[in-house]
């Protein structure tokens, strides 16, 4: 049988939005009890799919702040941050974390927005680890797990 129908937001054709609708086929196990077989183009729990997140987080950072992303992309700042969070774990999925026996820490100041970024590296293969976005407020850091 199938599941209830579901929506999913794709990426815009032309300037219209464009919505992914579908009813995803279900399966009976008898240890596992009826389970729903995953859309192949988004996360298990997302309204969007996996190439509309990817272009949102591109605009989060080509943009100043969150909000201006949001706003661009007419989604409201709690969903463009469930979206960051989500592209974050996926990249640590696929990073393969090594020994660090030395640790390099960077500091950037952004004049204009009094904005600082850190970064976090592995000395022996320069590869990034983290990124830290520390705003004005200084309470609030948004971070970036780059991969």
């Amino acid at each position: 049988d199938l599941a209830p129908q579901r929506s999913w937001r794709h990426l815009d054709t032309l300037q219209f939005t464009t919505t992914i609708h579908a009813s995803l086929p279900r399966s009976k196990c008898e240890a596992c009890g009826v389970l729903t077989i995953a859309a192949p183009w988004a996360d298990k729990h997302s309204r969007f799919t996996l190439l509309f997140e990817c272009m949102v987080i591109e605009v989060v950072q080509a943009c100043s702040n969150v909000s201006a992303a949001a706003a661009l992309l007419g989604l409201n700042w709690k969903t463009v941050h469930s979206i960051m969070d989500r592209a974050v774990q996926r990249g640590l999925k696929l990073r393969e974390f090594e020994q660090i026996n030395h640790v390099g820490i960077d500091e950037k100041n952004f004049l204009a927005k009094d904005k600082t970024t850190f970064r976090l590296w592995s000395t022996s293969t320069t590869s990034e680890y983290w990124k830290f976005n520390l705003g004005v407020q200084g309470n609030r850091s948004i971070i970036y797990g780059k991969h």
